[in-house]
This record gives C-alpha cells, sequence and structure tokens, in this order.
C-alpha cells in the first residue's frame, strides 16, 4: 500500500541533475544533501560527534537539526515524527559507539523478545 502524499523514488530521482557536468562539479556534500531535499527529508535527528563536523559544516538553511541528548531517544524522535508526519526521517549518530547506543530503538521489539 503506498501513501497518497509519498511520491515513488523512481519519479523523484528525475528531478535530480545527474549530468556529468554537475555530478562532477559539486562535492559529496552537495550531492547528498539535495539528495535529501528531493526525497523530502529535510529534517535531521541527531547526536553528533566529531565525526559529524563534515556532515555539519555548511548545513542548508533549509534543513532542520533536532538536536537529541541520547542516540536512542533520537531514533525514537525521528520514528515519531515519520509516523506523524508520513515521511522518512534522517538519523545522524556518531559513528560506532553512537550507533551501538542506538540499537536498542533500531531493532524492533520482537527482535529483542526472548524465545
Amino acid at each position: 500500500m503506498q501513501h497518497d502524499s509519498i511520491t515513488p523514488l523512481s519519479k523523484k530521482t528525475s528531478m535530480l541533475d545527474t549530468t556529468a557536468e554537475s555530478v562532477v562539479s559539486q562535492t559529496v556534500q552537495q550531492v547528498v544533501f539535495e539528495l535529501m531535499r528531493t526525497l523530502n527529508m529535510t529534517t535531521v535527528f541527531g547526536n553528533p560527534g566529531s565525526t559529524e563536523l563534515n556532515f555539519l559544516t555548511n548545513f542548508p538553511e533549509d534543513f532542520s537539526y533536532v538536536l537529541g541528548l541520547h542516540e536512542a531517544s533520537v531514533v525514537g524522535m525521528a520514528d515519531g515524527y515519520a509516523q506523524a508526519t508520513g515521511n522518512a526521517a534522517f538519523v545522524n549518530l556518531h559513528s560506532a559507539a553512537g550507533v551501538g547506543n542506538a540499537l536498542g530503538n533500531i531493532l524492533p521489539p520482537t527482535a529483542t523478545t526472548p524465545r
């Protein structure tokens, strides 16, 4: 079942300029932000560490960054946002330990239930 307000990815990706000239003249960060914009993922939830500095440098003005104090709560906020709006949410976590701290909210409850 497809949600009425969600445009299929195949239709959205056609809005990206993927000509060789445009891709070569852009940074990876610019291409990622444009892809996120195209997918309507302009709200980012996170608990950043030092490895995320490059991602946050030149953060677009039309994006929102929701800062959480713990990775698990960040995932919970992003999940609630996605359910309330019908849009996917982007979660930005510190590598390794941040992802480990968030796993409790990433795994579905059935995956952690003893059998």
